[in-house]
């Protein structure tokens, strides 16, 4: 089972007020290095069917992520371009304020 320490407690209602949001849907498993501000949130294999939200002041990095294709992402409410074909590793991925201007 994976751990994800998560940088502020939500109250249930409670609007986020960090600029960046990022969920995250695994349709299949996937081995997930997340680093959420420069902390790392995540360091293990997530399996499918799990949903994760997290907040940001500055950006989200994902240093290694397996299975790219297994990993669905919306940041701020956009859902972002696929990060790769079934199986493909993918490492140093970032998405921050910037990300969000690019994506179409």
């Amino acid at each position: 089972m994976w751990h994800a320490r998560l940088r502020r407690a939500k109250v249930a209602g409670e609007v986020s007020r960090a600029p960046l949001q990022l969920t995250m849907e695994v349709t299949e498993d996937s081995w997930i290095t997340l680093f959420v501000d420069d902390e790392r949130v995540i360091n293990d294999v997530v399996t499918a069917g799990t949903r994760r939200t997290f907040d940001a002041d500055q950006a989200f990095r994902f240093a290694t992520v397996g299975n790219a294709a297994g990993v669905t992402l919306t940041l701020n409410g956009k859902k972002l371009p696929p990060l790769g074909r079934d199986g493909e590793v993918v490492r140093n991925r970032t998405f921050d304020l910037q990300s969000l201007e690019t994506q179409p």
